[in-house]
């Protein structure tokens, strides 16, 4: 029997595509699914502030800044238009999902998204850690491919470019509130230490996948020169697929340890979605219907009991 490698799973899901006739309009897979899962994560946060509508381009900009404003944040420090500025194909479907999502006034579609319970979890947490490995790690060779060696030999550069391409949309939600109907700048939560695991996990991810797939270079010195040597003494030099494959699975960990920790914090989450809940609950159901019969016999024999004593 043949396994599938991890490398070779990440590269299907990574580079996964179709083409839209007869427009000719390229979509990409994990792209899509990063379009879908922002806009069910935002839709999801109006409606747990009873905001039912907001208005459509204010909500178009907060979707767009939340879901690609970290590659635009980390392309303005160093000049590099992010990709999707680029991509004439990228920015048309994140407004079409966002259409679906918001013209869908009374929310159907977020609301039997969010019927999957813990399940619709894991796969947005899925969805995130495919997605920001993916953004990091492009941007992070992007700049080692840059001509200017001041820009691609600078470890600190590509810690804190990778880092803000994959989840500056957060930090620029956490400190404008773009994911409410008032903006307003205040100081990011996730500095604050409040919800802030998307940014430690983030800069974890960036700086392992540094140091997996930094080449050798003869200038690198200090600590981060003294790891390289010594990951390329141990493990040797691994090539970009398998320093991005080996960061995904360990996005992937994290996010989904973190996902199980909150899921056991809130246990109001229901693990099983509800509309399956009375097919893998049965016992529980002919209890209650026991308990029900068993209460109404009880009744019917007071009745007759006081029936009897009102006849004598």
């Amino acid at each position: 029997m043949d396994y599938i490698k991890p490398s070779t799973l990440f590269q299907a899901i990574r580079l996964a595509d179709c083409n839209v006739y007869p427009l000719n309009w390229k979509i990409s897979f994990l792209t899509f699914l990063h379009a879908v899962n922002g806009a069910y994560i935002y839709r999801k946060n109006l409606l747990t502030q009873n905001v039912t509508r907001v208005p459509f381009i204010q909500g178009f900009v907060s979707y767009i800044l939340m879901s690609l404003g970290g590659s635009l944040t980390a392309g303005l420090l160093i000049g590099i238009p992010p990709g999707w500025l680029i991509n004439d194909n990228i920015l048309p479907l994140y407004f079409v999902v966002y259409c679906i999502f918001f013209l869908d006034r009374n929310a159907y579609i977020t609301k039997f998204i969010s019927k999957g319970g813990i399940i619709i979890e894991y796969i947005s947490a899925f969805i995130n850690a495919t997605s920001r490995t993916n953004t990091l790690a492009g941007l992070i060779n992007m700049i080692r491919d840059y001509k200017d060696p001041y820009i691609n030999n600078s470890i600190v550069l590509l810690l804190v470019c990778g880092t803000l391409s994959a989840c500056g949309g957060g930090i620029l939600d956490h400190t404008f509130n773009l994911s409410k109907l008032e903006w307003k700048y205040n100081t990011p939560s996730c500095l604050k230490g409040e919800n802030s695991f998307s940014l430690k996990a983030t800069t974890v991810a960036t700086l392992f996948y540094i140091i997996v797939s930094n080449p050798m270079n003869n200038d690198m010195v200090g600590l981060f020169g003294f790891i390289i040597r010594l990951r390329r003494a141990i493990f040797g030099d691994f090539t970009r697929i398998q320093a991005m494959t080996l960061t995904w699975i360990f996005f992937l960990t994290i996010y989904f340890i973190y996902t199980y920790i909150t899921s056991k914090k809130y246990s109001d989450v229901p693990f099983i979605p509800p509309s399956f809940v009375k097919i893998f609950n049965m016992n529980a159901m002919n209890a209650k219907n026991q308990e029900k019969k068993e209460k109404k016999e009880e009744k019917k024999e007071e009745k007759k009991t006081e029936d009897e004593k009102k006849n004598e």
